[in-house]
């Protein structure tokens, strides 16, 4: 969970629905109409003015979308930290119950697998769409090297930064997750790495896959090092390394 959720903006989310079952009820009048002139056996619901009310269609609610939760649980955990993040939290971000939480993730440990799982399932339409919006395979690769650092990109937010990697360090399956995203990361930038070589932009001795783990490795560093004294942009300072490592590789037509 390395990127920061964009900011969330109202949701007109209906809350307290439960299932559709726990609002219901039997019609109370005879075996073949009600009161109300419902057949019997028709579902009845409590609308918002909490008057009974009968309908012969099933009460479909209003809900948030998963992704709408999943926002809203990671905008406490990216800018409040783990330890304060809690399902409650999150819940009342979100504008929901937390027993909503609990229905659609099961617990807390559950609803950050979700997330990390989100992250690496769109890993690589998002870094498909930062490289489609540069020309060159260099800048491509550029592109996608420096990617998800500019939400990381805030002093005030590092500290917590830091508490959010380490609580995916420490759980077997959320590792396991980081090291699937970042080898996607890798992947991209080995391909556009080969690329940039066979454009002439890089020379013909560039190891691609060896180039991209060493960039990544140097990318996810420089934000942990910015992250323990973040002084200036983390951005700025990332792409002067990353300028660093590639001119040692660039042809010297190329280089500036």
């Amino acid at each position: 969970m390395r990127t920061v959720a964009p900011a969330l903006g109202p949701r007109g989310v209906i809350r307290g629905w439960r299932a559709a079952s726990d609002w219901s009820r039997r019609s109370p009048a005879n075996s073949a109409i009600g009161r109300s002139g419902t057949p019997a056996g028709h579902q009845v619901r409590l609308d918002a003015v909490s008057k009974w009310t009968f309908t012969n269609w099933v009460a479909r609610p209003i809900e948030s979308s998963d992704d709408q939760l999943l926002d809203a649980a990671e905008q406490i955990l990216m800018t409040e930290g783990p330890d304060s993040f809690t399902l409650s939290r999150a819940a009342a971000r979100a504008g929901v119950s937390a027993a909503t939480l609990i229905k659609r993730f099961g617990s807390k440990e559950e609803l950050l697998l979700r997330l990390s799982r989100r992250w690496v399932g769109t890993m690589d339409d998002r870094l498909r769409e930062v490289a489609a919006a540069r020309r060159s395979p260099l800048d491509r690769f550029r592109a996608v090297a420096l990617h998800s650092y500019f939400d990381l990109d805030h002093a005030e937010t590092a500290p917590v930064q830091l508490a959010a990697l380490a609580i995916d360090l420490q759980h077997d399956e959320r590792r396991r997750l980081l090291d699937v995203g970042w080898g996607h990361v890798r992947r991209h930038l080995a391909r556009h790495a080969a690329d940039a070589v066979t454009a002439g932009e890089l020379r013909e001795d560039v190891p691609p896959r060896q180039l991209a783990r060493l960039v990544q490795a140097a990318m996810e560093g420089g934000a942990l090092a910015w992250s323990v004294r973040p002084q200036g942009s983390l951005v700025r300072r990332l792409r002067a390394d990353l300028d660093l490592i590639l001119a040692g590789w660039q042809r010297k037509e190329d280089h500036s």
